[in-house]
């Protein structure tokens, strides 16, 4: 929490005007202030009166001047306040015959170099104020005043004791007085509060805070500055101690604040903004705090001059877009921060260097290591001449992170280095000391430096329990490190125990923490798999029951629990409630839990703190367990459903049908595993393909199905492109042109992948796929299985794609799998509702839509979709009692009032990622209008009406492909809040769809109930079109089908 903030607060004088009624050297200085009351009038009112009725030069009349200095200073004008205060200053001379004016102008002096950031003249001023409000023995409440003024000098000069001196004055002249100076009081709580923060002790301070913003309310209810700002800060401090409920009061009452007929002075509403973005960013709602960052922006403009607030609200923006997989989105503002700060703060402040960190994270996560090395080098730098190079242990690293993941020759030395800094900065035990320590293991590992290796492994699993605990998301990582050094010693049976030990862990990790967990035990399983590959294959049956588990690990991610709510929302209504009170118990328990690793892993961390929020997160881990075991006592087979643990192959093969196999496709960092289960065969490959060099050959072959959204190989992410129109209408962003697709690629990847599993998948008409990872990203049905040779039609049309040979449908994981087909599915067979055409720009006054504006921003600027009526009537022939939106009607709103009997849900319209035409999060586009802004988002999607045993059908671009963390299993969040809301099955997009196409592809599978041989029949009557050109798979392979059963 920056000082500054608190500054302000303290720095903001109440209305205190003094008036002389005696001359200088009288027994008793009588000193007024203006009427506050409600019915009286403002104290603008109150001073232009008393000015009125004053002879110039007069004791009023200076009076009323050194008022007006207030006044001025109050409206945000400190060069009038200067003038006005000077002018009294002046006339009245050292031997004042009017000290009470003498002294309000001092003060307003003061206060107004404070107001531009000048602490040293405020000081003097101050100073100045005391000792003539001393001389002329004016009233106590004056004298507090002034005390409280120098103690903001001081904090801004750094000088805490004086600061807790003047503060000490002031609490000294109140003492007796406190029912009658509120105000005062109020601004004393405030400013001890402030020194409490300093000094490290946040949860003091915030009682303070609550009492200071008590007195306001007791002297003037109504919206005042000093209140206003008392807020602010009773909020930030919330936020701080997590104190979420309190913080969203607070903001609240602030809202009000600004919404009222007499507004404060420094009611910012930009300010506003950017704390409730804060609040949803500690509450995990991303989309939420975006829109909340992007109208603070919106109403402070550009800020040429780069202050401290509006460079945090930079930082939040780049913050929260790679927190939600969008680290591309966030470079360029982050790039800004760096930018901005760099023009006006010294290399080595702290807010410098906070925006550089968070630049070179989103450089990295969005491929840029060069770039976010550079970002690390120039933090290093600037804290060796500053601090010294004790200072630069957690900047080195997480460079050395990034050469690691390089595989840089120098990232063993920079790894050594930051570790030795580090430890003897923080501890050994200290959570930047245990990661280093993990990462220069698995850099030796890397250099054969085994022996090294394992004498730091030794003891590191007792040193994360102690300082970490085992519920740390940071502690599979670190367990990973000790498999990596076990194994590269010779001990793999130990590693491999110790991956089956620290499973469970890291699901529980996932239930409660961050991304990075998903991340920690994808390594972990990696590792196992691998050692697992490398025994006597003579064992293999018994390893392949060993290796199932972390296979499902590899590919496992917090999608599971989407699926899994939806089998219990179908299968048995009456578990929906205790379902959903597990859920809301995860998440209260998951918040305290990242609290608690908050305050664990703050630069100078409190003891209080840390034992409050291990406190909370302990009651909430209760009551998770509590609502865990009411679900389960429900319904047994239920299980923990949030993490889905991994099932054993005689559960999946329980469950497959004659002719049906399950085919898991595992990326991994030094090759991509291969599993395929029958009902009475396994088969096990592990393919020479790196991720990396996997994710190579899949960009190449995808380029031709989606050329405006090239696969970036440099990350995870997917990368948005400026394309060229080809003169097609795609429901999505405009498609480029496209490249033809590459047969021999297609072919060599189904060579490597699956085609030893030929013999196997001979017998297979249904393949249940779960996969992740790049492959995610390429839609399955045009792997070329037979390559004819030559390049004309023919041998175009001789081409085997595997569709032909296979039914594909999606599944997110073994577990789900096994939990949908435990269960019998109640399916909802009714009419069909159907959304399309929407009017994007708008609707005309006779209700027609208008077309796009060429220029627009945000939705208006989409292309209309004739297609998408075409396919909603196409529809309406299948289900004549169906409900149909199209045009002005296809509205957030129709969609709110919930299915009804429909048993199907259809949606033409315009699928949008995030970044794309103003969307914040994966959306599907309708009218705006009718209370809606026409963006209907995931999240939007997911607490909607209840889609419980129906259909969706999302007959748009890209539905289905993986926004963010492409490494996340084949469900974009679209799908994921469908199932969320209770859907049975979805048919969704993975690239761009062509309007003309689509209900050539949706309709049939409607027809056909919606199965996997529905959707491959639909697929081959356009594959086999003669009318067709042969070599645009674009025609054809744009729909998946992802099933819940």
């Amino acid at each position: 929490m920056r000082s500054s903030l608190f500054s302000r607060y303290l720095a903001s004088s109440i209305l205190l005007v003094g008036m002389s009624m005696q001359p200088a050297g009288a027994q008793e200085m009588q000193v007024w202030r203006p009427d506050t009351r409600p019915e009286a009038a403002s104290a603008a009112d109150q001073v232009a009166a008393l000015r009125a009725r004053s002879t110039p030069g007069s004791t009023d009349w200076l009076m009323s001047l050194a008022a007006a200095s207030d006044l001025q200073r109050e409206a945000g004008d400190p060069t009038g306040a200067v003038a006005l205060a000077d002018t009294v200053i002046h006339q009245a001379g050292v031997e004042s015959t009017a000290p009470a004016a003498l002294v309000r102008a001092l003060v307003s002096r003061a206060g107004a170099a404070r107001d531009r950031g000048e602490p040293v003249p405020a000081h003097e001023w101050g100073m100045k104020a005391l000792a003539t409000a001393e001389r002329y023995n004016l009233p106590a409440w004056l004298l507090a005043e002034i005390h409280l003024n120098l103690a903001v000098s001081a904090q801004m000069l750094q000088k805490m004791d004086e600061v807790e001196s003047h503060l000490a004055a002031a609490a000294s002249l109140l003492r007796g007085r406190e029912e009658q100076e509120p105000y005062l009081m109020a601004q004393l709580l405030g400013g001890q509060a402030v020194t409490l923060v300093l000094r490290g002790k946040p949860l003091d301070a915030l009682a303070l805070m609550e009492q200071s913003v008590g007195w306001f309310e007791r002297a003037q209810p109504t919206a005042t500055t000093a209140h206003s700002i008392a807020l602010q800060n009773l909020a930030v401090l919330a936020m701080r101690l997590e104190r979420l409920p309190l913080m969203a009061t607070t903001l609240d009452r602030i809202a009000s604040f600004c919404r009222a007929e007499q507004r404060p002075n420094h009611c910012d509403e930009g300010r506003l903004a950017l704390s409730y973005g804060q609040l949803a960013m500690r509450r995990e709602q991303f989309p939420e705090a975006e829109r909340h960052y992007m109208e603070a922006l919106r109403l402070w403009g550009t800020q040429a001059d780069a202050n401290a607030e509006w460079l945090d609200l930079l930082i939040a923006i780049g913050e929260v877009r790679v927190e939600s997989g969008r680290a591309r989105a966030a470079v360029d503002i982050l790039r800004q921060a760096v930018e901005r700060a760099a023009a006006a703060l010294p290399p080595s402040h702290p807010q410098l260097l906070g925006a550089r960190g968070h630049y070179a994270t989103a450089l990295s996560d969005s491929g840029d290591q060069a770039g976010a090395m550079a970002q690390y080098r120039e933090m290093i730098q600037a804290q060796q001449a500053a601090l010294g190079e004790a200072a630069t242990g957690v900047s080195r690293a997480n460079l050395g992170s990034i050469l690691l993941a390089l595989r840089d020759p120098t990232a063993t030395a920079e790894l050594r280095q930051a570790y030795t800094l580090v430890s003897a900065g923080a501890g050994p035990r200290a959570r930047t000391t245990l990661v280093a320590r993990a990462n220069l293991i698995r850099s030796l590992v890397r250099d054969g430096e085994t022996t090294e290796a394992l004498g730091l492994a030794e003891g590191l699993l007792e040193d994360a329990a102690a300082g970490l605990g085992q519920r740390h998301t940071q502690y599979p990582f670190i367990a990973a490190a000790v498999m990596a050094a076990w194994n590269a010693g010779g001990r793999r049976d130990e590693a491999v125990a110790l991956a089956e030990r620290m499973l469970p862990v890291a699901t529980e990790a996932i239930t409660l923490g961050r991304s990075e967990s998903v991340s920690n035990r994808r390594e972990l399983a990696e590792l196992a798999a691998n050692t697992l590959w490398a025994q006597d294959k003579v064992t293999m049956s018994a390893t392949h029951e060993r290796v199932f588990p972390f296979l499902q690990a590899a590919l496992g991610s917090t999608t599971d629990l989407y699926w899994s709510q939806a089998a219990i929302r179908m299968s048995m209504p009456e578990t929906a409630v205790l379902a959903r009170t597990r859920e809301e118990a995860r998440q209260q328990l998951r918040l305290a839990d990242r609290a608690q690793q908050r305050a664990l892993a703050a630069r100078q961390p409190v003891a209080t703190d840390i034992e409050r929020l291990s406190r909370e997160a302990d009651d909430a881990a209760i009551r998770f367990q509590q609502a865990d075991a009411a679900l389960r006592k429900a319904d047994p087979r239920l299980g923990l459903l949030s993490e889905l643990p991994p099932v054993t192959l005689s559960q999946v093969r329980q469950h497959l049908r004659p002719g049906e196999g399950m085919l898991l496709l595992v990326p991994a960092t030094e090759a991509t595993h291969v599993f395929l289960v029958t009902r009475d065969k396994v088969h096990w490959h592990r393919a020479d393909l790196p991720e990396q060099a996997l994710c190579t050959r899949i960009a190449h072959v995808r380029l031709a199905l989606d050329p405006a959204r090239p696969l970036s190989c440099r990350t995870t992410a997917v990368e948005t492109a400026s394309p060229a129109v080809d003169g097609r209408i795609m429901r999505g962003s405009p498609a480029g042109h496209a490249s033809r697709f590459d047969r021999v690629a297609a072919h060599a990847l189904y060579r490597d992948l699956l085609a030893p599993l030929e013999p196997d998948l001979r017998e297979i008409r249904q393949l249940q796929v779960v996969t992740g990872g790049f492959l995610a990203q390429l839609p399955l049905a045009t792997l070329v299985t037979d390559l004819p040779p030559g390049d004309d039609d023919r041998s175009w049309r001789a081409t085997g794609w595997l569709i032909q040979r296979h039914a594909l449908s999606n599944v997110p994981s073994p577990a789900a799998f096994v939990l949908a087909r435990g269960r019998p599915l109640p399916i909802i067979s009714g009419g069909i509702l159907a959304f399309g055409a929407p009017c994007f720009a708008g609707i005309s006054t006779d209700g027609v839509c208008l077309p796009p504006d060429p220029n627009g921003t945000g939705l208006s600027a989409l292309p209309t979709l004739p297609g998408s009526r075409q396919e909603v009537k196409a529809l309406e022939e299948l289900s004549p009692k169906g409900r149909l939106y199209l045009g002005a009607a296809a509205t957030e709103a129709a969609w709110n009032r919930g299915p009804g009997s429909a048993g199907t849900v259809a949606v033409a319209t315009h699928g949008l990622m995030a970044g794309e035409a103003g969307a914040v999060e994966p959306t599907l586009a309708l009218t705006p209008g009718d209370g809606g802004d026409g963006y209907l988002t995931a999240s939007e999607i997911a607490r909607g009406p209840d889609l419980s045993g129906r259909m969706l059908v999302l007959s748009g671009c890209n539905t289905a492909t993986p926004g963010g963390d492409s490494r996340d299993n084949a469900a974009t969040a679209l799908v994921r809040a469908l199932f969320a809301a209770g859907a049975r099955v979805v048919l969704a997009s993975q690239i761009p769809v062509r309007d003309d196409m689509a209900p050539r592809l949706t309709v049939p599978v409607l027809a056909g109930g919606g199965t996997p041989e529905a959707l491959r029949g639909a697929i081959l009557a356009v594959l086999e079109d003669p009318a067709l050109p042969p070599d645009d798979p674009r025609l054809w392979a744009g729909f998946a089908l992802y099933r819940s059963e």
